[in-house]
């Protein structure tokens, strides 16, 4: 008997195709396995310990080539999957040399069709590695490959390249904070924030001694993503400043977090009111109002949200935040977290505010002193990991786009390896957010030299769409797709994903005799040097467990369907009747 075989694979298992036909075998009663293979195993364990698992003899059948020819490979390709534009990259590249234990080849290094990098190494006993450093200049998913350049009497090229994927996201938010007098927030707040690689921070503080100039504000305001404005501005900004403030944060869309303390002043700006998400309809009292956090069901569903009960227990049972007497009125895109809780009496007072305009992002918390909140983690728990992830995931929030798009195109893998199927996945919305059908979708991929290909989305089910793509080379491709209804357009959308080549077959050409001789021997099979099919033969017919099978079977036949013997029968009793008869034996 023998097993289904695929040839269209990028990889080989050999030890996987043993198992299953030992397990396939058994209920047939065979008595060994032979398997015909050059031994080189891309995929799963090597064939020795392989053979361990093994229960039947298997007799191995070495083919291909045992003489090692000259060739240049590269062995591996170590770099970080994910990266950041503007950010140095490190990438170690490793290479070996079969037949050739010296000399010098050069490597390159490209970030998709992008030459980032060029080194000649000498080889050492066959092997090198050598450390690239560069820089992508963009966020989107790339493929980095490393590539050895061929030599004189190289027979094998597939392997001189190898290749990886790279996802260059932007660059760290950049978050400005503003205060209009020291205080002990900032210091936590950087903490906190400076606890993820993601955040970068700037502070400016106003001090009598160095009191900051609007210019370096405006100056500041041009690099960042989030600006935190705490207790700010105050009486001693006139509205002209805060109208430039105002004017690059609208140019830049950057969105604002407000920290709202006894020395905030907001009278001469109506413009920075407008970019909170609420704001008081009375007179600031001077009077100071000490309130605790009350998280709302909104709290918990959020996208910034990610903690469990206990943490909630314990931020309404932390210190409390400072603020002004005020009335606060809502803005109908405002989402209200935390209520405040003041002398143990509940209000509806907003204490921690998310406000989402469009594009346009908020935050407003009516108090300060999160200092004392960050104090009170730690000495409840030792730690200061909640706290910090808050403050983090909140800020995260605010320096990220919200997605607005009706049509959302994504691969069903962002790397595809080999050979394997590419599929684009589609998702339509409608005005309601809710899934559009019957929309047509359509899509165009492209290669890094813009090569396009077209394809057409077909529906599945609840607003899903999906697309089959033909079998692509190795490389980087960018699609976009538009989504129509009654030919209007619905919405646009666009994309990368990359394709890996299936180079682990060609790593390496020379055949592994070793490792087939250890499965023959561990198994106790019997090894065999090219396909000689009389001595496999002979290997099988003298394996210990063959022994002959001996079936017996009784057959039965009703004389009423065999008519001759029927008559034979009847004739010989004839016969001796007569013979009795004539003879008076009868």
């Amino acid at each position: 008997d023998s097993i289904p075989l695929s040839w269209q694979q990028s990889t080989t298992n050999l030890a996987q195709g043993l198992r299953t036909a030992e397990r396939s075998g058994a209920a047939n009663h065979h008595i060994a396995s032979v398997v015909v293979s050059d031994g080189i195993v891309t995929q799963g364990p090597d064939l020795k310990f392989a053979a361990e698992e093994l229960q039947q003899p298997v007799i191995s059948v070495l083919l291909g080539d045992t003489t090692p020819r000259l060739d240049l490979r590269v062995e591996s390709l170590v770099v970080n999957p994910i990266s950041r534009s503007r950010s140095a990259t490190p990438a170690r590249v490793r290479i070996e040399s079969v037949g050739r234990t010296t000399g010098l080849v050069r490597v390159n290094l490209r970030l998709g069709t992008e030459l980032v990098g060029q080194q000649t190494l000498s080889l050492s006993r066959g092997a090198a590695e050598v450390d690239f450093m560069f820089t992508p200049s963009k966020a989107g998913l790339y493929l980095l490959s490393a590539e050895v350049e061929p030599i004189a009497g190289e027979v094998n090229f597939r392997n001189n390249r190898l290749s990886e994927a790279l996802q260059v996201l932007e660059s760290r938010i950049r978050v400005l904070i503003v205060a209009g007098l020291p205080h002990p927030d900032i210091s936590a707040l950087q903490a906190s924030l400076k606890a993820d690689a993601r955040f970068s921070i700037t502070a400016l503080v106003r001090r009598r001694d160095r009191p900051t100039q609007i210019t370096d504000i405006l100056s500041a305001l041009d690099s960042a993503d989030v600006l935190i404005a705490h207790d700010w501005p105050t009486e001693a900004d006139n509205k002209a400043q805060i109208v430039q403030v105002i004017a690059k944060l609208e140019r830049r869309n950057v969105p604002l977090a407000q920290f709202w303390g006894l020395n905030t002043r907001t009278e001469n700006s109506q413009e920075w009111l407008e970019r909170l998400p609420a704001f008081p309809t009375n007179g600031l009292d001077q009077l100071a109002r000490e309130a605790q956090a009350r998280v709302t069901p909104a709290w918990r569903q959020h996208t910034s949200y990610t903690f469990d009960a206990a943490f909630d227990r314990w931020i309404e049972r932390s210190n409390p935040l400072t603020g002004p007497e005020a009335s606060w009125q809502l803005r109908s895109s405002a989402t209200v977290l935390a209520t405040a809780q003041v002398q143990g009496i509940d209000l509806d007072s907003p204490l921690i505010i998310l406000g989402e305009r469009g594009k346009q992002r908020s935050l407003l918390v009516t108090g300060t002193g999160v200092w004392r909140q960050k104090t009170d983690a730690f000495l409840q728990t030792k730690s200061t990991v909640a706290f910090d992830q808050l403050w983090q995931n909140l800020i995260q929030w605010l320096g990220s786009q919200p997605d607005l798009r009706r049509l959302r195109i994504r691969p069903i893998k962002p790397v595809i390896e080999g050979t394997q199927a590419a599929e684009l996945i589609a998702t339509v919305l409608n005005t309601s957010n809710g899934p559009q059908s019957g929309a047509i979708v359509e899509a165009t991929i492209s290669d890094s030299a813009g090569r396009p290909i077209r394809v057409r989305f077909v529906e599945q089910q609840g607003g899903s769409y999906r697309a089959e793509l033909p079998e692509l080379p190795e490389g980087s491709y960018s699609y976009s797709g538009q989504a129509l209804m009654r030919d209007a357009l619905l919405g646009t959308d666009k994309g990368q994903f990359v394709v890996r080549g299936a180079s682990e077959e060609y790593r390496s050409l020379t055949a592994n005799a070793a490792g087939m001789r250890q499965l023959a021997i561990r198994t106790g099979g019997t090894f065999i040097a090219g396909p000689n099919w009389e001595e496999i033969a002979s290997s099988i017919l003298s394996l210990p467990s063959r022994k002959p099978r001996i079936t017996e079977r009784l057959l039965a036949t009703p004389l009423a369907r065999s008519w001759g013997l029927l008559v034979l029968i009847a004739s010989l009793l004839s016969a001796e009747w007569l013979l009795r008869k004539r003879f008076g034996l009868s």
